[in-house]
């Protein structure tokens, strides 16, 4: 019996560097049908999450038989929407005053949500301010890699037996439509409409107003107050974590989930949980270091809509339906009324008729 001498053969160096290639071109041509798979899915849970909110808003509006401003000093609002506002003090936002519709009953319970103004909430007692720190999957989009707590809004409590703390507020993706211009507070300035829903063009007002103020005789917007029709009328977008004017990271954008200060309207405060859309949807995010921003400027950029979804932003309209819109929707900053399809949606009583697609 013969016994063979032959050796096994392994591979080549050359066709072991034929394999490694034809692995590297594999991977390269799924890694990104894989990216778009799960970026698609992200899409779809912020989308559902808009959804939650127009609904919330919807069982607010039952509830109130209004929806809810999209700022308020104290919730002294009725069904004849009456309310109250003091520039200069810290307010709870419509996110804060929809959490019972969002199944959120005990933490809006915990802040005291309407009882008192957010700070003297929080002087009460600690864990108020603990509920203001606490991050809620519904209102963030998860594209966006912002922290859970937007630590440059922060509220301090003077509670005495605590000495002075510092409480960041719960970071937040999605702001309501405040309408197209900037978002004043004060209804005198640069002939604005202030609370109404900010526009320096005048017909682009939002249903969702900075902050509620029965002395200047504004009330609550209810859905007959929507004359152009819920299903044609934004009530809340997105808005992402970094602002990138012309090329650099200059701001912190998104929004605050339950509060913010009304003193300044400045890419701080009052935006913070009202966007306005002077200049488009992703101008902030998509300006190269060259091109300047249309429009307001950089101001308005920080306080529009936006997301790091390709191409466009979520939005749901105020009957409750959700639609991706193209960061190319014509709109229109310099022309007087609303003359452009992405004002109109903004818009709740502008009475003109969309005729082009979105």
């Amino acid at each position: 019996m013969t016994r063979s001498c032959r050796k096994s053969r392994g591979f080549t160096l050359v066709e072991l560097l034929v394999v490694i290639a034809i692995i590297g071109v594999l991977v390269a041509l799924l890694l990104p049908a894989v990216q778009m798979a799960r970026e698609a899915a992200r899409r779809s849970t912020c989308t559902n999450n808009l959804k939650q909110i127009g609904l919330a808003m919807a069982n607010y509006h039952d509830a109130h038989k209004c929806f809810p401003p999209g700022c308020v000093y104290t919730t002294a609002v009725d069904n004849s929407g009456s309310g109250n506002s003091n520039s200069g003090n810290d307010l709870w936002s419509w996110g804060a005053l929809i959490l019972p519709q969002m199944e959120q009953g005990s933490l809006y319970r915990l802040m005291g949500v309407g009882s008192n103004k957010p700070k003297r909430a929080i002087d009460q007692g600690l864990a108020a301010g603990k509920g203001l720190e606490q991050p809620l999957a519904a209102y963030r989009c998860p594209s966006d890699g912002a922290p859970d707590l937007n630590k440059s809004r922060h509220f301090v409590s003077t509670n005495t037996s605590n000495g002075s703390v510092q409480f960041a507020v719960a970071t937040s993706n999605y702001v309501a439509n405040n309408g197209y211009g900037f978002a004043y507070t004060n209804s005198n300035s640069n002939n604005n409409k202030g609370e109404n829903g900010a526009t320096k063009k005048g017909g682009a007002t939002g249903p969702f107003m900075s902050y509620l103020s029965t002395a200047n005789g504004q009330g609550l917007i209810r859905v007959g107050d929507i004359t152009d029709g819920t299903s044609l009328t934004i009530a809340a977008g997105e808005r992402c974590w970094e602002i990138r004017v012309r090329g650099v990271v200059t701001r912190y954008g998104a929004a605050n989930a339950y509060a913010c200060r009304a003193q300044d309207h400045y890419h701080n405060q009052l935006p913070s949980v009202c966007g306005i859309g002077s200049t488009g949807i992703n101008n902030g995010t998509t300006v190269g270091a060259n091109n300047p921003l249309p429009g307001a400027g950089n101001q308005a950029a920080v306080e529009g809509f936006s997301s790091l979804h390709p191409g466009g932003a979520n939005f749901v309209f105020c009957d409750a339906s959700t639609h991706f819109i193209s960061e190319n929707i014509n709109y229109d900053y310099v022309n007087p009324g609303c003359t452009s399809v992405y004002e109109q949606l903004l818009a709740y009583e502008d009475d003109t008729v969309i005729t082009r697609t979105y």
